[in-house]
Formats: structure tokens, C-alpha cells, sequence
């Protein structure tokens, strides 16, 4: 049966604060400063046209952080459609994101190229950006990993001075047990 215009209306009336709040409770947000000094991040975003949003939660997975750069791209939700309350639950960023990973592959990325990918088969391969180095510990370690041009180079040293030399038969002997030199097939070249 249908409704009256005046039945339509009062129906709108009452609907009218509820569709607005769920209308309001999610906005696609682009991030514009970064505060990372607090337990909890703290983002300024921009949502409609020309909306300011202070002081979004930036929630994160446990045991991973990151800082988004200014134009980085999330989704914002703010419960009962208070915008006074946003929490921004995922930020991505599309001009940098790898898109060639397999099926079942895990990327960790940055802006600069850095990457580590945990493929499908289980390996974990670690490339720094170009020109930078691999570290562990920090990035003020003094010894950097080594790469498989640095360990080529040492296990040419080592035949060489072992052959030449020719007192070397036990140390030649030590390292082919240990795996030299196929263990540089197991690093990642640059």
C-alpha cells in the first residue's frame, strides 16, 4: 500500500539524524601531518572537500609501525558519526606500493625502494635502496651485511692464496665442509 507524501516526509524526519550518522560514521581520508611523538599516532587528514580532521588515532598492527608521508591515503571511521572522534584504521600508500608480488608473497616497503619480501616458497629476500647498505642491529653498526659480490671476492682471495701458497690445504678443507664457496649462493646480490 502505498504512503502518503506527508507519511514520506514524517518517516524522513525521524530517519533523517540516523542516515546522516551512518552517512558520517566513514570517510576516505588523505593524510597531511604526521604526529609521531605520542603513544598513539596522531594524524591530520583532509575527508570532504575541504575538511580539516585534527588529531586522527592512527591504529596500527601490533608489532608494526609506520610513519605515512603527506599524501598517503586511509580510511577513517568515526563512531556514532562524531567526526570529533576519528580513528583511522589503515593507511596505504598507492605511489609507492610494489605491485609485482606473487600469490601468497608478504612485501615490506618504503618511498625509497627498500624492501623486504617474504616469498611464496618460504624465502626471505632483503634489498635496500639503491646505493644503500644492509645492516643488523642499527643503523650505526659498524658492520654491514655482507653482500654476494664482497663474499665473491673473499672466496676468490682465499683459492688463491690457498693454491698459491700451498700450505693451505687444511683451511681449503674447512671451508669446503662449511659449504665455501656455495654459501654466497644463499645471499641476495645487489
Amino acid at each position: 500500500m502505498p504512503i502518503s507524501r506527508d507519511q514520506h516526509d514524517t518517516i524522513l524526519r525521524i530517519l533523517g539524524p540516523i542516515i546522516r550518522r551512518l552517512q558520517n560514521s566513514a570517510a576516505r581520508i588523505t593524510v597531511e601531518v604526521v604526529n609521531d611523538a605520542t603513544m598513539q599516532q596522531l594524524l591530520q587528514v583532509t575527508a570532504l572537500e575541504g575538511e580539516t580532521i585534527e588529531d586522527g588515532e592512527h591504529f596500527q598492527a601490533y608489532g608494526f609501525t609506520a610513519r605515512p608521508l603527506p599524501g598517503a591515503e586511509g580510511v577513517c571511521l568515526f563512531p556514532n558519526g562524531d567526526r570529533g572522534t576519528p580513528l583511522v584504521v589503515v593507511v596505504s600508500d598507492r605511489r609507492y606500493r610494489p605491485t609485482d608480488a606473487l600469490p601468497g608473497e608478504v612485501v615490506v616497503y618504503n618511498h625509497t625502494g627498500a624492501e623486504i619480501r617474504m616469498t611464496a616458497l618460504g624465502d626471505v629476500v632483503v634489498t635496500p635502496a639503491p646505493g644503500r647498505e644492509i645492516f643488523l642491529g642499527s643503523t650505526s653498526a659498524s658492520d654491514r651485511v655482507a653482500r654476494a659480490s664482497d663474499l665473491d671476492a673473499l672466496s676468490t682471495a682465499i683459492q688463491g692464496a690457498v693454491d698459491g701458497a700451498g700450505y693451505g690445504a687444511a683451511l681449503k678443507a674447512a671451508l669446503t665442509t662449511a659449504g665455501w664457496p656455495n654459501v654466497t649462493s644463499r645471499v641476495k646480490a645487489e
